[in-house]
């Protein structure tokens, strides 16, 4: 949280403060932070559906590798566990953890454009 409050400094509303700090983690139910998303999407003329693709297309995977517990990847500020922490297959767990690095860099890239537009529109 100590990212938040530096980001607090910027003068941004918080909503928008939220959404730089959003990573794709494993979580035991699901969070409201979709509404973050789809709030700062609408303000910023941003791909939500884009954003929130990524989280169904890990979840998806997530069940392919035969995961049948409780975990679902969602959208986190500062909590949730990594790929590390789930009870599968060594040769699935790595899959999984590849494909989870794949789309947390894909949201980190969303997230770099939205930041050098929202240095033009300052």
């Amino acid at each position: 949280m100590k990212l938040l409050k530096y980001l607090e400094k910027s003068g941004l509303d918080p909503e928008t403060n939220k959404f730089r700090m959003l990573k794709l983690k494993l979580v035991d139910q699901e969070t409201e932070h979709e509404k973050i998303i789809e709030g700062v999407g609408d303000k910023y003329n941003l791909e939500t559906d884009t954003i929130l693709e990524l989280r169904q297309l890990l979840n998806k995977d997530l069940k392919a590798k035969g995961y049948k517990g409780p975990k679902i990847f969602d959208f986190v500020l500062d909590e949730g566990e990594n790929v590390d922490t789930l009870k599968i297959d060594r040769r699935r767990k790595g899959a999984l953890k590849r494909k989870h690095l794949e789309l947390q860099e894909s949201l980190d890239t969303i997230k770099s454009k939205f930041e050098r537009e929202l240095k033009e529109y300052r």
